[in-house]
């Protein structure tokens, strides 16, 4: 699921953000290097957690992240709208702002979940990175599938909706 909803909502924030910053590529661009910086920020945040921490951050950082997902269909249509007439640079910063917090609780789950698990099942790890790119680049279908038949909002809460689903999940599995 990790894999899914991170492209899901990736998917949903670019196209998002295509009108609001004049072209595809700086939509692709700007969206794609804020998310990277930020996951990779949660995951060295995550990575000062010892084990027991680790058990309690990862289901908080799903929490947020579905939670802010579905909250982002309701409030990003009006910020972007009032900031259009805005400067160029101005509109990535609006990105930015937009998308650093959530980019930062969705980099926190998958290398969290690496680390707990390579403790206890070392051999398991190459596993998990290949279905995790499988099931991303199925999400990119799923998006696709998804924003024409219910449009981007509804892409962005298939996205939340996995993350609140994966914390359920989350919540009830026990790790050594």
């Amino acid at each position: 699921l990790l894999g899914i909803t991170y492209v899901l909502v990736e998917y949903a924030l670019i196209q998002k953000f295509i009108l609001f910053l004049g072209n595809p590529t700086y939509a692709n661009t700007v969206t794609l290097a804020i998310l990277l910086i930020s996951s990779g920020l949660g995951s060295l945040f995550s990575n000062k957690f010892e084990h027991r921490a680790l058990l309690k951050k990862i289901p908080q950082a799903l929490l947020v992240a579905g939670l802010l997902s579905m909250l982002y269909v309701l409030i990003v249509p009006f910020i972007l709208t009032y900031f259009l007439g805005s400067g160029f640079l101005f509109r990535v910063f609006i990105c930015f702002l937009l998308t650093f917090p959530l980019g930062f609780f969705m980099g926190i789950p998958f290398p969290s979940s690496i680390r707990l698990i390579g403790n206890a099942y070392q051999d398991y790890v190459p596993w998990l990175y290949g279905v995790d790119s499988v099931f991303s680049v199925l999400g990119i279908i799923l998006g696709v599938y998804v924003a024409l038949s219910y449009g981007f909002n509804g892409v962005l809460i298939l996205g939340g909706v996995g993350y609140l689903l994966t914390y359920l999940i989350y919540s009830n599995v026990k790790f050594r």
